[in-house]
């Protein structure tokens, strides 16, 4: 099953995702991605009896304002002209992140359910796929070996590491709850450029990334309200 799901995310969502980065603005391509927590959102209601109520929409609706209004910081949001062709391969992709956030949080609340062993079988079957792909486009010999060990190195620490903490978040969250918490990666990306690449703040940003960061919170504070009621 997460073998599946590895394919979905990182075979299909990730793959379509960069494909809208040759046609978008990379800020305006995030914009449209993070609008995943609204298709967690409704998806959820659809595969568990828990419904949203007025705070969650809230919250979700702050997470999206807050990463539109941090992107708007930027130069340029917007400066291509095939940005509706962008716009819907991103909202795709966003649309089968969800599916997969929603389908593993399902899954991985089971009680012999491993977060690490669930993981490496959702990489397992994401290597699965893109080996294929590229043998069935003959660009097995255009691979580098220079960059190998590198590649090697930034799939562990950027994308296996953070996919086991998320599947360990997923035994206790709900999967909206931790699509609030995706978004949190623009602040610390911000931060750290700020901090190694001398990149400035500006009111825009600081405005939006308190609204990330308050989105969440708002969240968790609502599920336990209803947890202790």
């Amino acid at each position: 099953m997460f073998s599946i799901l590895g394919i979905v995310n990182y075979g299909i969502a990730a793959y379509a995702f960069f494909i809208g980065l040759q046609y978008l603005n990379p800020a305006y391509a995030t914009v449209i991605y993070f609008t995943n927590p609204i298709f967690v959102s409704i998806l959820q209601t659809k595969t568990t009896k828990r419904k949203l109520n007025i705070v969650n929409a809230s919250a979700v609706a702050i997470s999206f304002v807050g990463v539109v209004i941090a992107n708007l910081g930027e130069k340029e949001l917007v400066q291509n002209q095939s940005i509706l062709f962008g716009t819907s391969i991103i909202l795709f992709s966003s649309f089968v992140n969800a599916l997969f956030i929603v389908s593993v949080s399902e899954n991985i609340k089971k009680e012999k359910s491993n977060p690490f062993e669930n993981a490496f079988y959702t990489f397992t079957g994401a290597f699965i796929y893109y080996f294929a792909f590229v043998m069935r486009n003959n660009e097995i010999y255009s691979l580098n070996n220079e960059f190998l060990l590198t590649g090697f190195i930034l799939a562990v620490l950027a994308t296996f590491i953070p996919l086991t903490l998320n599947f360990i978040a997923l035994k206790r969250l709900q999967s909206h709850t931790l699509s609030l918490l995706m978004p949190l990666e623009l602040v610390f990306a911000s931060i750290l450029s700020a901090i190694f690449f001398h990149e400035p703040f500006n009111v825009l940003k600081i405005m939006g990334f308190i609204m990330v960061g308050l989105a969440p919170i708002i969240d968790i504070s609502n599920v336990e309200s209803q947890t202790i009621t």
